[in-house]
């Protein structure tokens, strides 16, 4: 037996495997099958592409409500490099010190826009996920990743909100019902479970409305958790790896940032698109349906 069928014999989903065992080797076949890899690519350069109209509109509501970026800034530094947030701050700071009623019409169009289609393209690659008709209800596509962009832009907005804002006001609560200040620790742990939490929900919309079959919740759960860990524990990887370990600015030099940006954009596609495909798997197998069968195994392992 050659080292390619040595592999599939220990990567092949088995009916027998333990559930979990089972959706780790069809999430593993299922990269390669999806093209996971381009898709992956494909996302990033929407997400790029909606990243600075979005810039423009955080810049005015920043600007608006008198967020301290310095905080926002401090809070973010365990997510992304140093120099991606510089590029972003800088940006913030620059924008939001221009107030225009016309510059901030101009962002939430455009990066609404923008966004659902990046969300669009996200749909696109949920529904090869899920194998379902990708050339069916387009208009119905666009209506969902409208309204998702715009839950998403309402999560954003609550989240800088509750990072920035919430911890006076938190402080006023405890002092007018006379409470001890040691509460006040509580925030740091209030604001990121409400900031996640609102990821989480962010994200299981966009899992439950792409399906044309209504998945039970529990599936969706578990994806929408596979998915916030991986990006949470890919962030905080990243930003480690590239903080002590990388040299990247020698070798690509001013571009080293943008070439940043688009790595952590291309990973963060990749999972959000695993994170569906865990979903369609856990709910065939749940049914019963196993798209992996022991026979095309077989006839795999002769070529």
């Amino acid at each position: 037996m050659n080292g390619k069928s040595l592999l599939q014999k220990y990567t092949y989903p088995r009916k027998d495997d333990p559930a979990a065992l089972y959706a780790a080797k069809a999430l593993f076949r299922r990269y390669s099958d999806d093209g996971l890899s381009q898709l992956g690519g494909q996302l990033a350069y929407f997400f790029i592409l909606s990243i600075f109209p979005m810039l423009m509109l955080l810049s005015q509501i920043v600007g608006t409500l008198n967020i301290n970026t310095a905080e926002l800034s401090l809070i973010l530094s365990d997510f992304l490099p140093p120099d991606v947030l510089s590029i972003i701050f800088d940006y913030l700071r620059y924008a939001s010190e221009t107030k225009s009623t016309g510059i901030f019409t101009f962002s939430a169009v455009s990066s609404v826009f923008i966004a659902s289609k990046a969300l669009t393209s996200i749909i696109h690659a949920l529904s090869r996920a899920y194998r379902t008709d990708m050339n069916a209800s387009n208009i119905k596509k666009r209506l969902l990743a409208f309204l998702v962009t715009l839950f998403l832009a309402f999560s954003i907005i609550i989240s800088l909100v509750l990072i920035t804002v919430g911890k006076p006001l938190f402080h006023d609560i405890l002092a007018f019902f006379r409470l001890d200040t040691v509460f006040l620790e509580l925030w740091t742990v209030l604001r990121w479970s409400v900031s996640l939490f609102t990821l989480f929900c962010t994200l299981y919309l966009v899992y439950f409305i792409i399906p044309e079959d209504r998945i039970p919740r529990r599936y969706n759960i578990i994806g929408t958790l596979f998915t916030l860990i991986s990006l949470l524990a890919m962030s905080l990887g990243f930003a480690y790896y590239v903080s002590n370990f990388s040299n990247y600015t020698i070798v690509y030099g001013s571009l080293g940032t943008v070439m940043l940006l688009l790595l952590y954009l291309y990973f963060a596609g990749i999972i959000i698109v695993m994170g569906g495909e865990l979903i369609h798997i856990l709910y065939q197998r749940g049914n019963g349906h196993f798209e992996y069968d022991v026979k095309d195994f077989q006839s795999e392992a002769k070529l």
